[in-house]
This record gives structure tokens, C-alpha cells and sequence, in this order.
């Protein structure tokens, strides 16, 4: 396997490039034009970045300095409009005027990297050319080799993709099985009952009850819908998250990993009514402290479909999967550790590798 690093991506406001500055600016702007008595110094700003997120930002200035406004009816939808029109003229100002790049831009040109800002938002490339980080012949360089891979696909030959041929293909039946045996390869099995005793692989002759997860999947096997019935529960789970309200944040889990107490006691009451097996999805790393010693089998999944993670608890496959990551054993270790050190977790729950086997 190649170690080449081939992509570097920043998802960090002020990377790049100091953007605060035109993020004030735009603010300002807003609550200009909202006929709003607020004016945000850098003094101010700089207090109010420790607030995530424009929409809390405002709230957490209105809340401490404009109790008059706080209690207008319509607050809320205020706050939207503020913060569109604030997203509108900080786009325009970054169409107006070049975006000073961080000096240590020009290393990443150094290392190779080719593309900044993706193919419609140029500023950034002409940002460092202005100031001097980059030549036009280092340009001329990445595009040689961004249109010589564009080239190789054949994207300017045919531009667009055949509907009927790529179902033939990635879903012929070749395919669809290599990918059912990744998927149940990596699963990763993180405890299985006690010593001597394990519970997976479900035995033959058990009543399931399956939460989250298709019972179909379950072939041969009894499924129940009371857990009183069952003789083991299957539970799948997502990692633990705080749900956001607005921005790129909607479309991922971010914030704590702990769970709430609400999740957390409906988790282990489940645990105490019938030996469970917990199936989490390790779309980020999980805290699974709590669940430890309740459940009767913990088994981590990357995306599986249900048959793939029914077919290891069933053992018609095994678990061959190990942990890319270390599990926390909780918050407070994770805000210990460096961001920027891999494995430093003094005290990780599971550690980088970890998976079981069975009969192991």
C-alpha cells in the first residue's frame, strides 16, 4: 500500500487564510443595513469567537448587550435574516478583493499541492500570486498534472456518465458480493461476553429482538418485537453527537461524544432487560465507558448494511475488522489529548488496532 500523501484538506475558518477580518466586516454590514445599533470592534469580535457558529455568536452579543432586541417576538427569524445577509456580503467581498493567504501557504506549493479552493473559487490561488507564495510557472506545473488526470478519465472525451451502464457495472452481482465481504471484514468485534462464555455468534434456536436494524436480516432465527420475549437483543447505534441547527454542521455529527442521559439510560435499560449485543457505527470515535460491562457484546461497524452485520453475528462470516482509531473513555481524556498526536490517549478505552476473533 502506498504511503504517498496525495490530498491535504482544511476544513478550519482562518487556514487558509485570515478571514476573521471579512467575517467582521460583513457582520457589521448586516446589522447596518438591519437598522440594528450593534458594532462589532476587533476587540469585541475577537472576545466573540469563542462563541461557535455566526448565529450563536449574535445571540450570545444581543443576549449580554440588547435585551430590547432579545425580546422582540420575532428574535429568531431575525437571527436568520442577519445571518444570510451577512453569508451574502462576505461572499462579496471575496470577490471584491484579493484573500491574504497565510505566509505558510507557500510551503504547501513547496510539498506539491496542487489545488486550493477547489475549481470555481480562484481567489485564493490569486491571492498567493499577488503576494508572492507562488510563480505562475509553479501554476503551470499543477495544471499539467490536474489536466493530465482529467485527461486520463477521459472527462473531456465523454463528459457524462451512462446511467444504465454504470448500474450494469457497479451493481453487477460480482461487485455487489466483493462488497459484502469488505463490509463484513471490517467489522471489528470489541468484546464478546465473558471469558470462556461468549455471545457471539448467536447460537441457533434464540428468540432476537432487533432494534434498528432489519430482523429479515436475521435468517433462521426467531424475531421478536418485545424485548421480554427475546433471548438477546441487537441494537444498532450511532456514535454520540450534539445535534447543530444551522451551517455545514447539519450535514455531520459534531460537538461532545458523550451520549445524553436520556440515550445513555434507554441504552442500559435495554441491557438490563435482555443480553444485548450493541452494533455502533464508528462514523466518529465513540464513548462506550457506559456500556461496557452491560452489554452482552459490543461489535463497531464503518457503514455496513444490515445483512453484512447480520451474517457475522450469526457467524456465517467473522469479524476481521481492528480499530483505526482510539475509543476514548471519555471527555475528559479526549480534551487532554493533543488534537495533533495521534495515540497520546493515556487512558483510551480501546486502543488503535484492538478486534477480537472468535474462538479467539
Amino acid at each position: 500500500m502506498s504511503t504517498e500523501l496525495r490530498a491535504l484538506i482544511f476544513d478550519v475558518d482562518g487556514t487558509l487564510a485570515d478571514t476573521e477580518e471579512f467575517h467582521r466586516r460583513a457582520f457589521n454590514a448586516a446589522f447596518s443595513a438591519a437598522d440594528l445599533h450593534w458594532w462589532w470592534n476587533r476587540g469585541t469580535y475577537r472576545e466573540l469567537l469563542r462563541v461557535a457558529g455566526g448565529r450563536q455568536r449574535m445571540r450570545a452579543f444581543a443576549e449580554q448587550e440588547d435585551r430590547v432586541t432579545t425580546a422582540r417576538a420575532d428574535f429568531e427569524e431575525l437571527l436568520t435574516a442577519l445571518h444570510a445577509a451577512k453569508t451574502r456580503r462576505y461572499d462579496a467581498s471575496l470577490r471584491e478583493e484579493p484573500l491574504p493567504l497565510r505566509p505558510g501557504i507557500a510551503r504547501l506549493f513547496d510539498a506539491g499541492c496542487d489545488q486550493l479552493g477547489g475549481e470555481f473559487c480562484t481567489a485564493e490561488i490569486v491571492g498567493a500570486v499577488r503576494n508572492g507564495f507562488v510563480t505562475e510557472s509553479r501554476l503551470d506545473e499543477s495544471v499539467v498534472r490536474v489536466l493530465t488526470e482529467k485527461f486520463t478519465l477521459g472527462l473531456f472525451d465523454s463528459r457524462h456518465v451512462d446511467p444504465a451502464a454504470a448500474e450494469r457495472i457497479v451493481a453487477s452481482e460480482d461487485m455487489v458480493a466483493a462488497g459484502l465481504h469488505a463490509q463484513r471484514d471490517s467489522l471489528t468485534l470489541l468484546t464478546n461476553g465473558a471469558t470462556g462464555a461468549p455471545t457471539l455468534p448467536l447460537a441457533s434456536g434464540l428468540k432476537v429482538f432487533a432494534k434498528n436494524i432489519d430482523g429479515a436480516a436475521f435468517d433462521g432465527r426467531e424475531v421478536v418485537d418485545d424485548p421480554a420475549e427475546a433471548d438477546v437483543a441487537v441494537l444498532r447505534m450511532a456514535a454520540g453527537f450534539e445535534p447543530r441547527t444551522q451551517g455545514f454542521e447539519l450535514f455531520m455529527h459534531a460537538g461532545s461524544l458523550d451520549y445524553s442521559d436520556a440515550e445513555r439510560d434507554e441504552v442500559l435499560a435495554l441491557c438490563a432487560a435482555v443480553p444485548t449485543v450493541i452494533v455502533i457505527n464508528l462514523d466518529r470515535p465513540a464513548i462506550l465507558t457506559p456500556f461496557v460491562d452491560a452489554a452482552a457484546a459490543i461489535i463497531a461497524d464503518y457503514g455496513a448494511t444490515d445483512r453484512a452485520v447480520a451474517d457475522v453475528l450469526l457467524g456465517i462470516a467473522e469479524p476481521k475488522g481492528q480499530l483505526p482509531l482510539d475509543l476514548p473513555r471519555s471527555m475528559a481524556s479526549v480534551v487532554a489529548s493533543n488534537s495533533d498526536t495521534p495515540f497520546d490517549m493515556p487512558d483510551a478505552l480501546f486502543r488503535f488496532g484492538h478486534g477480537l476473533r472468535y474462538g479467539a
